[in-house]
């Protein structure tokens, strides 16, 4: 099994406001934060999975564009 990298990324998703509104000043972009294996990478995206089992299979694998990405570190572990 190749060993995928560890990282912690920050990005920009959409948001949504429920119901009639009035007041649109809150009405903003989410800034989310996601740790994973990153186990696929190119120019439109990345893929972070939470776990990948000896099988080669992995758990719960999402894919974020790669122009919401703010910033991407890859993490040590012990």
């Amino acid at each position: 099994m190749q060993r995928s990298k560890m990282v912690y990324i920050q990005w920009v998703d959409s948001n949504i406001m429920h119901g009639w509104q009035s007041d649109l000043e809150n009405c903003d972009v989410a800034l989310s934060n996601e740790i994973g294996y990153m186990v696929h990478e190119d120019e439109d995206k990345i893929i972070l999975a939470r776990g990948i089992s000896s099988q080669g299979f992995y758990n719960s694998p999402m894919s974020i564009p790669s122009g919401c990405i703010k910033i991407k570190k890859e993490l040590r572990i012990k």
